[in-house]
């Protein structure tokens, strides 16, 4: 037999409740969307936040001015310079000529010695070095009296290195020199052996074979020297020296 919904009077009751029914679910649809969508904007709002925390950490190892700088600096292809600068730095454009190179002093030995620990070759009292204006005397005796202990007893004076060189020629070869570590007009090497007597050397006079000097630039047709190859004359620009090249200026 058929089946009869609610009660008979000709109204299809089951489509009215299934309609009620319906409607009544339009609410929690649209809250599902909803949820949807506010999930998203959650996951959206959490990658925006992580993104910031890093900014923040990457901003917080950029805490001064030099940090933030906004100067670069650049030299001519070939230059014998390099050039960097800093927040200090005045925009601007530069001719540069490295007219000299800082250097050291350097001193040998006129005469040779046949070995390198020939004995009494120098004789024996008092070495008087002078180096950048600071005097050390070195006492000489017959247990250093050898251009191998001589050279040694020299390396221990600050700034100042000394060693034997093998020149090869004839039969005295091996000669004595002195040499700064320091660069600059300042750091110049006084060698006084009167205080020595007897020695097969006959007290050794020195040549100096390379000059203690200031290095020269000239920046816009101003000459500027400095003690080492490190020039600071202008506000936030550095100038390393590598080369020179005299006469030809570069940007």
């Amino acid at each position: 037999m058929p089946g009869v919904d609610g009660i008979v009077s000709g109204i299809d009751t089951r489509a009215l409740i299934n309609a009620i029914s319906a409607t009544a679910t339009i609410p929690l649809q649209n809250m599902e969307v909803q949820l949807g969508e506010f999930e998203d904007q959650k996951e959206r709002i959490a990658g925006l936040s992580n993104r910031l925390t890093d900014l923040s950490t990457h901003l917080k190892t950029m805490d001064t001015v030099a940090e933030f700088s906004q100067f670069t600096a650049t030299a001519e292809e070939g230059s014998p310079f390099t050039v960097t600068a800093d927040d200090n730095a005045i925009p601007g454009a530069y001719q540069v000529e490295v007219v000299a190179l800082a250097s050291a002093e350097s001193e040998v030995s006129d005469i040779g010695f046949a070995t390198a620990d020939e004995a009494g070759a120098f004789g024996e009292g008092q070495l008087s070095i002078d180096y950048g204006g600071v005097n050390t005397q070195i006492t000489i005796d017959g247990t250093n009296n050898n251009p191998e202990s001589i050279a040694a007893a020299i390396s221990e004076i600050d700034g100042l290195t000394a060693y034997i060189m093998d020149t090869g020629d004839g039969a005295n070869p091996f000669k004595l020199v002195i040499q700064g570590q320091d660069t600059g007009a300042a750091n110049t090497i006084a060698i006084d052996t009167s205080g020595l007597t007897g020695g097969s050397g006959n007290q050794p006079t020195f040549t100096e074979n390379t000059t203690a000097s200031d290095s020269e630039v000239s920046i816009n047709g101003i000459s500027i020297f400095s003690d080492d190859n490190t020039v600071t004359a202008m506000p936030g620009l550095t100038i390393t020296l590598t080369d020179q090249d005299p006469g030809q200026d570069y940007t």
